[in-house]
């Protein structure tokens, strides 16, 4: 807004040239000169300081030499150079010019772009919502990423796939919500999905139960509950892919669901080709479509004569300046080690053969390239035999594009759906926010990890509620339905969601709550301690709320499964939920709730009553934190963070008094390997550090 310096130096009069001048004056950075450099006089100036008026150069003070103080006080100085005439002067305007639009709708705000904003004084903008994922694992075989290897029975599998898809959400900007794994059971499913429409979610993604077993259950539910708009797809990998809408009660827009296939890497494919176009559309990019890029490969690769493929590659700069790809591994679906390092999807044409070393393809990002490998010795392909480019090609052999791929995945995905467009701002339907810049605000930018000097530990298990990184400790919580007529499938349940909103509702003071799990039994004392011992032995759950069997029929037998399973009663707690109760009806003298603990988990039954849920946990929130925080026996102790909180940053091993392979001053931000803890396949086993 004003002519400053560009350098350090003595403002001047162009004309007056080399020569001994009086010093009238300084114009540092903020100074408001009130004088005028006359001929003859020059004026000693900082970098970015105002150049007083009578000034029209700025000479850098390399090119002079300061005389000594004259008699009567004044400072004098010699300029051995001349100037011309706007020299080292950064004029008005010459950043942005008056009345010049600097964003508009559908930029995305990056580093660049509020520091644009906030230059221009805009320190509020309006922009789009963060889409909200709620995100689920189903399967009888899946248990939790920190089950221990001694704990992990015959069939049973680590659920990987959860912890990578709300990373990969949170990496889009979006909020989001960890429902657990649901069994394969309808009403277990259909539990997890009324918990993700009662939190608000824009998108729920499952995994698992979506192809063509006895077992795969999801997609037979949508149809019940929703509009199915595809069910399989013609790509490699991701066959089974499927699209659905469900109907909110309570919200016009409609929840999008995307049915991922169990095995990881289909299912981390298939999120980059279908949900992260449509969650930028969600959030207002203009564009939201996977960026292309051509590049050369490193290897030759086998082509699929039945289905087009998106394989996993590294794209790094060879010698002549092109685009290597370097094949991460293919093969089958659930190698999730060939999704490590892989920054694109090389797409290729469906056909017989193979593409031999140094054929051009073209390649779907699906990270940004600053971290690229770094290959001192990469193959010179700049020799090599060229192939037709896979993008020249039509019909059968054209690469998959979602026409088949991700140009259109967003308006595929998002077909159906009454003729409105996702949109926020602008005529959408999704209603925008506004955001004050510097309190995070950013359309549809990452959460930012600041490295610190310190330790912090996080577990896979306890997921980031709502996207919201925290220092504090998330109570993990998980929610059972028991109930003859919802277990069937001829009820719907309604105890299970209330219990869900009512823990959102109360998570502030217990320092922010995460559903881990939500299920559905019916009233037999044998499904009832089943579920019960899978999560309070598992140690990743510590609290359970069941709700519903606690009255005074002949299959009201909750109490009687909970109480042989605790190790230490809790009375209080129910002496306090029925106090509260009976003020409200003085029927709730009929409720023979239990509450106690099993090992490190807190179990309380509450009644099947929606409302009733609410008002139990009112109850006991004077003593619930302080309960909770017992229990896990934090007192005193480090806190923790979800491994969301450190999505970006590189693997460290604790600092021990063992030698270490490489030590950086920062812990946390670099990678520091630990001989004994280094991430080796069978020796890096509980994710701790």
């Amino acid at each position: 807004p004003f002519p400053a310096s560009i350098k350090d130096g003595y403002a001047v009069v162009a004309s007056d040239g080399p020569g001994d001048y009086e010093i009238v004056g300084n114009a540092r950075c903020g100074d408001a000169p009130d004088y005028v450099v006359k001929p003859n006089t020059v004026a000693y100036i900082t970098t970015g300081g105002p150049v007083p008026s009578g000034a029209d150069a700025v000479v850098m003070v390399e090119r002079t030499n300061v005389l000594p103080v004259c008699s009567d006080g004044k400072r004098r100085v010699r300029i051995l150079e001349g100037a011309s005439k706007g020299q080292d002067i950064r004029p008005v305007g010459c950043d942005i010019q008056a009345g010049q639009t600097i964003l508009q709708a559908g930029d995305v705000l990056g580093p660049g772009e509020v520091g644009l904003l906030a230059g221009a004084g805009a320190a509020t903008v309006h922009v789009f919502a963060a889409p909200k994922v709620a995100v689920m694992s189903s399967g009888d075989e899946v248990v939790d990423p920190a089950t221990e290897p001694g704990h992990l029975k015959p069939g049973q599998i680590r659920d990987s796939n959860r912890s990578m898809l709300l990373a990969a959400a949170q990496a889009c900007g979006a909020l989001t919500l960890d429902l657990g794994i649901a069994l394969d059971t309808k009403a277990s499913i259909a539990a997890q999905f009324e918990a993700a429409l009662a939190w608000g979610a824009d998108v729920l993604l499952t995994s698992g139960g979506v192809s063509m077993g006895d077992r795969d259950l999801i997609k037979p539910l949508l149809e019940e509950r929703g509009s199915v708009h595809f069910g399989r797809v013609l790509m490699k990998p991701g066959k089974p892919l499927t699209f659905a809408t469900l109907q909110s009660r309570t919200d016009a827009r409609p929840m999008l669901v995307f049915g991922l296939p169990g095995n990881p890497v289909s299912s981390l494919v298939c999120f980059y080709l279908c949900v992260v176009p449509a969650l930028r559309k969600m959030a207002g990019w203009a564009d939201p479509s996977l960026r292309r890029v051509t590049c050369q490969l490193a290897q030759t690769l086998k082509m699929d004569p039945e289905r087009p493929e998106y394989h996993r590659a590294t794209l790094s700069w060879g010698p002549a300046g092109n685009l290597v790809a370097h094949s991460t591994g293919g093969g089958l679906s659930s190698r999730l080690l060939s999704a490590k390092s892989a920054n694109a999807l090389l797409e290729l044409p469906m056909k017989k053969g193979r593409l031999p070393v140094g054929a051009t393809v073209s390649a779907l990002l699906i990270s940004d390239l600053c971290g690229m490998p770094i290959r001192h010795q990469v193959p010179d392909t700049s020799s090599m035999p060229q192939a037709s480019s896979p993008t020249q090609q039509d019909g059968a052999d054209a690469p998959p594009r979602f026409r088949s791929s991700a140009d259109d995945a967003a308006t595929l995905c998002l077909a159906g759906l009454g003729g409105a467009a996702l949109m926020a701002a602008h005529g959408g339907n999704k209603l925008p926010h506004w955001a004050v810049l510097g309190g995070g605000a950013a359309a549809v930018a990452s959460v930012a990890v600041l490295g610190r000097s310190f330790w912090r530990r996080w577990s896979l298990s306890q997921g980031a509620m709502a996207g919201v990184t925290t220092s504090k400790e998330v109570v993990r919580a998980a929610v059972l339905t028991i109930s003859d007529t919802v277990a069937a499938g001829k009820a719907e349940d309604r105890g299970g969601p209330s219990a869900v909103a009512a823990l959102k509702e109360v998570g502030e003071p217990l320092g922010g709550v995460a559903i881990v799990a939500t299920a559905v039994v019916a009233d037999e004392v044998a499904g009832i301690q089943s579920v019960l011992k899978k999560w309070c032995d598992s140690g990743m759950v510590d609290f359970v709320i069941t709700t519903g069997g606690t009255g005074f029929t002949p299959r009201d037998v909750t109490p009687e499964a909970t109480r042989p399973l605790l190790d230490r009663e809790a009375p209080g707690l129910v002496a306090a939920m029925l106090k509260e109760s009976l003020l409200i009806t003085p029927t709730a003298m009929l409720s023979r709730q239990v509450a106690g603990t099993r090992k490190s988990t807190l179990v309380i039954n509450m009644p099947g009553n929606p409302k009733a849920v609410g008002e139990c946990l009112n109850a006991i929130m004077p003593a619930l934190p302080l309960a909770l925080r017992q229990m896990r026996g934090l007192a005193g102790k480090p806190n923790h963070a979800s491994i969301g909180t450190y999505t970006g940053l590189g693997i460290g091993a604790q600092p021990s008094s063992k030698p270490a392979n490489k030590v950086l001053e920062a812990p946390g931000v670099g990678v520091i390997i630990d001989p004994e803890t280094a991430a080796v396949a069978g020796k890096f086993q509980g994710f701790n550090d």
